[in-house]
């Protein structure tokens, strides 16, 4: 039962003059996803350095785990409206715990006030409401180290805010204040977690996989699908092209020596994706490699690989192993959608002995075999186009 919700903000008071910019853009993402997931009856406005969202109707636990995702957040405080009196709150806080086991719990109370106005000053309005707690129920004790409880108190301009729950956010920034990128999508597990990593960076994303169709099945159409309506919740609408590369990585396979098939198949995703993004005016590319994952991902490699690109290659991962970015998927909600197994073409064509080092000289003379720039422009024009709503509906 949650008709109001404090949230606090992440990375947004690092910011001076243009901070205002920040929360502007966060307000506006939330309210993007709020329309969808619980309709019209709130509202979301700045009070100091908080943002409050508030509604005649209870918030559900869908639309609260939706905005836990939102980049910008850091955490929200499921919280209860009070008046500015001290006497309401402590009736309120009582109330509150009279529904949860006190026998052996520890707490602390955690007191902010912005209201300068309101008598009692933080460390005052802890150390009161936490006896008045500590007299009606025995079995607390305090903890201000690591509590089990911890009792948010947030004096504002005009009420006072209880909340005994809080969930963590995703953190970072909000979406669309630092710049756009196109995202290469795969199947795997770690493209989707470098997407909500960039998202947390407040970057606007659209989305690029290279569908290798009719060589593989249309499972993995609808596993992308699927990943898709999972990062749609990160931005107020999201974009995804789906490039019919399967013939051009045929030809690939037919014309490149066995070891280059993989390393040649980036090269040429990467100048297919450019040629995406000078038409949708993205400023970077991403990517989920880690480096020395496989092959392909080796140093040299993808230092080759970025010369090839017109723009700069963002690779979050790059640093991170395989069961941190695993562990990253869970927590973002990709795991189980990732390790839907489908039918993969790179695996189909790949070496036995994919090259870790390549030649420059070969690199180079391998865009001699084929007018790829004119062969990948073709496909362009048959690119499928699949835009969702924040949260998840295809429009």
């Amino acid at each position: 039962m949650v008709k109001c919700v404090v949230i606090i903000v992440d990375e947004l008071w690092l910011k001076g003059d243009n901070r205002y910019l920040y929360y502007k853009k966060l307000v506006a993402n939330i309210k993007s996803l709020m329309s969808l997931y619980h309709g019209t009856k709130f509202h979301c406005i700045q009070d100091g350095h908080c943002l409050l969202l508030e509604s005649s109707v209870d918030f559900s636990d869908v639309a609260i785990s939706a905005l836990a995702k939102v980049p910008g957040i850091n955490s929200l405080l499921l919280a209860v409206k009070l008046p500015l009196e001290f006497e309401a709150l402590a009736v309120e806080a009582v109330k509150l715990f009279s529904s949860i086991n006190t026998i052996n719990v520890s707490f602390k109370i955690r007191a902010k006030r912005s209201n300068k106005k309101f008598p009692m000053n933080k460390m005052e309005i802890a150390t009161e409401l936490g006896g008045i707690l500590l007299k009606n129920y025995p079995g607390l004790r305090v903890d201000l180290s690591v509590p089990d409880r911890v009792v948010d108190v947030r004096v504002m301009d005009e009420s006072i805010y209880l909340a005994v729950e809080k969930i963590d956010g995703l953190g970072g920034f909000p979406v669309g204040v630092h710049g756009k990128i196109l995202t290469m999508l795969s199947g795997g597990f770690d493209s989707p977690v470098a997407s909500y990593l960039m998202a947390k960076r407040g970057c606007h994303q659209d989305f690029i996989f290279f569908y290798a169709y009719p060589h593989v099945g249309t499972e993995v159409r609808e596993k992308l699908i699927k990943i898709m309506e999972n990062l749609s919740v990160l931005q107020p609408r999201a974009a995804l092209y789906i490039f019919p590369f399967g013939e051009i990585q045929k030809k690939i396979a037919e014309i490149s020596k066995p070891e280059y098939r993989t390393v040649l198949l980036r090269k040429y995703m990467i100048m297919a994706a450019n040629i995406v993004a000078d038409e949708i005016g993205s400023d970077a590319l991403v990517t989920g490699d880690s480096l020395g994952q496989v092959a392909s991902q080796a140093i040299n490699n993808l230092i080759a690989l970025d010369l090839v690109s017109t723009r700069s290659i963002f690779r979050p991962l790059l640093g991170y192993t395989k069961r941190e970015i695993l562990d990253l998927a869970i927590r973002f909600g990709t795991h189980d959608i990732s390790k839907i197994s489908h039918s993969d073409m790179c695996s189909m064509f790949a070496p036995k002995k994919p090259i870790i080092k390549p030649d420059k000289i070969y690199m180079r003379k391998a865009d001699g075999f084929v007018d790829w720039k004119t062969l990948i422009s073709s496909y362009v024009q048959k690119i499928e186009k699949i835009e969702f709503m924040p949260n998840g509906q295809r429009i």
